[in-house]
């Protein structure tokens, strides 16, 4: 059985997780298709929007909370033999720092700041916004895929062990 500390920590994480997934699942179904549908420079502009506003919003705060915890409850699993389904507690973190986290830093963030780039210029965004958009938004697939599957594991974790 799990203690309250990382009972309580696990299912902040997991909500983490859920909006995560929520936000991801979101762009990968229908968002990125709708900025493909507004032509390279209004879809550029669009992202380029989202991408500036969501460094001063609440999703920052889940996005490197929820790590965080997982980070944390990872190296808790890691160290303490006693805990009940340790290494499925690893790899449920394992699975959300890298597939989530990692994913978001060396594919997704690198994409981004090239489009900033390009500042609205027509025959750049021409060029790069195709490429751009088959790029980012398979990553964030993943993205969308690891964050739901962690939240399922720790769901499974937090049900197994109460």
């Amino acid at each position: 059985m799990y203690g309250t500390m990382i009972t309580s920590m696990l299912a902040i994480a997991a909500t983490g997780a859920a909006l995560m997934a929520g936000v991801y699942f979101a762009f990968s179904c229908f968002i990125m298709a709708a900025f493909a549908e507004m032509g390279s420079a209004r879809g550029a502009e669009a992202m380029n929007s989202i991408n500036r506003v969501i460094l001063r919003s609440a999703f920052m705060v889940v996005f490197f909370g929820s790590t965080l915890l997982y980070t944390i409850l990872g190296t808790i699993a890691v160290f303490d033999v006693g805990l009940a389904n340790r290494w499925l507690l690893v790899l449920t973190s394992v699975l959300y720092v890298a597939g989530m986290f990692v994913c978001t830093v060396v594919f997704n963030v690198p994409p981004n700041n090239q489009l900033a780039s390009v500042n609205g210029g027509r025959a750049n965004s021409d060029e790069l916004w195709p490429h751009y958009l088959a790029h980012w938004t398979r990553w964030n697939h993943a993205r969308a895929l690891s964050s739901l599957l962690t939240l399922v594991l720790s769901g499974f974790l937090l049900v197994a062990n109460s």
